[in-house]
């Protein structure tokens, strides 16, 4: 016999000496790219930190909305929230048109409103400058100090869900961080 025929007669033999005594053929069950942490155990875990997670991502897309107030002009900040936003353009720069509108409905510029019904985000503080005799960088300003405190409001209601989240799962006997890590691990976000 040459040496392969005598190798694969080895493992032939092999194979039935495990068959008889009941060992198992060590195979790796999960296949490439499979995810070997979808177990059922880890399936109740990522589901009790779901709404955490949700939370979490809410309260830092704020936290990064904020930090982006300080670096970029009210014109340009639909532009730079899009990477830390999962809203398209359009529904962000509405939003945050909305958020400014009626934080204006009541105060200095609440009877030019009408004004800026039919343009874009961008142009509200060109608009409402020449409308209501403001100068541009107050109207700016205030626009930002606006969005300000409308993130820190929605920031500081992510952040108590998020408490709340993470006392529930406190309350199950398990670590929030274990927890976090078991939905990551199960959702594939982390390996």
């Amino acid at each position: 016999m040459g040496d392969s025929q005598t190798k694969r007669y080895m493992e032939l033999q092999m194979e039935e000496l495990k068959e008889a005594y009941g060992v198992e053929k060590q195979e790796d069950e999960t296949q490439e790219g499979e995810n070997k942490h979808r177990t059922e155990q880890n399936a109740k875990i990522a589901q009790m930190y779901e709404d955490a997670a949700a939370y979490e991502k809410s309260l830092k897309g704020f936290e990064e909305a904020l930090a982006l107030m300080e670096e970029v002009s009210v014109t340009q900040l639909p532009s730079a929230l899009l990477a830390c936003s999962d809203k398209s353009e359009d529904e962000l720069r509405t939003s945050l048109k909305e958020m400014v509108c009626n934080a204006m409905k009541e105060g200095k510029y609440a009877s030019y409103l009408s004004k800026i019904s039919d343009i874009s985000f961008e142009e509200i503080p060109q608009v409402m400058s020449e409308v209501s005799g403001y100068d541009l960088e107050t109207v700016e300003a205030e626009m930002k100090q606006i969005l300000k405190r409308e993130w820190e409001i929605l920031a500081a209601v992510a952040k108590e869900h998020l408490d709340d989240e993470i006392a529930e799962i406190k309350i199950t006997g398990l670590k929030p961080k274990y927890a976090k890590r078991v939905y990551e691990l199960y959702h594939g976000i982390k390996k």
